[in-house]
């Protein structure tokens, strides 16, 4: 493949046909600085890289090479938005304009491997996606523009949501969540309006008001992060409680932490004593022993299995 640099003078048309779709002529005027334009030439083919230089790339094929659109386009994104790291619209846009490119070949052949260059989800999910992007609520677009999330929690969401006015539900995320964060309370949502729908609620706004208004109320991130998990996990925060209630009424010393898995999966509790002799960890063991013998005849809930059965 051959590169020239030419005068923008002399290809002035060309970057002055935006919108014009046609056989042997595209323009997409989408990256930041960047212009990006093809044209069939006799032998060569035009990529326009229309930047603070106004300059015109020329790609000429080698002998026996043929570069079609597709081509340029990977050379372009290569070359040029993976180092400025394309925003989410910029990357819908060129898709958008590949998607409208006349070609003999299956998407999948032509589109399909631009989308991993472009930071966009791949295949089938990738196509879906893009044809879910238009229909994205301005909030939920802007917090992809500001990096807040993934376009793959930001997909799920609307897929699963998009017959409820789920701006609501974005307005009260904090903005001082981190990426994961915002990642993870946007999956819990859906999962948790998903999980009322399964079991048959009617597709009405009262839950998602009434979980709204637990929602509104956290006085920061953690508490918002904590009554989330507690709307998803009901019964997980419930054996929760009923665990720390039944570990604080024993008068355990100091140095002394009772743990379990987060989720109550295994039948296992951890004890860990902290000590810093043989005599202090001797003192601790004995007033282990002796809460223990003193509620002896209570539920014995340090048995996972006994907690989930008091539920």
């Amino acid at each position: 493949m051959k590169i020239h640099i030419v005068p923008l003078e002399k290809n002035s048309k060309l970057l002055n046909c935006p919108g014009n779709i046609e056989n042997n002529e595209i323009f997409s005027p989408v990256l930041n600085e960047l212009s990006f334009g093809y044209r069939e030439n006799g032998q060569q083919i035009l990529l326009l890289a229309h930047c603070r230089s106004c300059s015109v790339m020329e790609l000429q094929p080698d002998e026996n090479e043929t570069i079609d659109i597709f081509t340029a386009a990977a050379f372009l994104i290569s070359h040029f938005m993976n180092k400025n790291k394309a925003d989410i619209r910029t990357s819908f846009l060129m898709i958008d304009t590949l998607f409208n490119v006349k070609s003999d070949l299956p998407v999948q052949q032509t589109v399909y491997p631009l989308f991993p260059l472009l930071g966009w989800l791949p295949s089938k999910k990738g196509e879906d996606a893009y044809r879910a992007f238009p229909n994205f609520s301005e909030k939920l677009c802007t917090m992809l523009q500001n990096k807040k999330i993934g376009l793959n929690e930001a997909f799920l969401f609307h897929l699963h949501l998009s017959e409820y006015p789920y701006n609501e539900i974005l307005q009260i995320i904090p903005e001082n969540l981190s990426f994961s964060e915002t990642n993870y309370c946007l999956k819990t949502i859906t999962e948790i309006i998903q999980g009322k729908i399964a079991d048959c609620i009617k597709k009405d706004m009262i839950f998602i008001d009434e979980m709204l208004k637990k929602l509104t109320s956290s006085k920061n991130k953690s508490d918002f992060i904590a009554k989330l998990k507690q709307l998803r996990y009901p019964k997980i925060m419930q054996a929760k409680k009923c665990f720390a209630d039944y570990v604080s009424a024993f008068e355990f010393p100091s140095g002394v932490s009772v743990t379990t898995d987060d989720f109550f999966e295994k039948n296992t509790v951890n004890m860990e004593i902290s000590f810093n002799s043989r005599e202090n960890l001797e003192k601790k063991v004995t007033q282990i022993l002796t809460q223990l013998k003193a509620k002896k005849d209570s539920p014995d809930y340090f048995c996972i299995e006994n907690v989930w059965e008091e539920k």
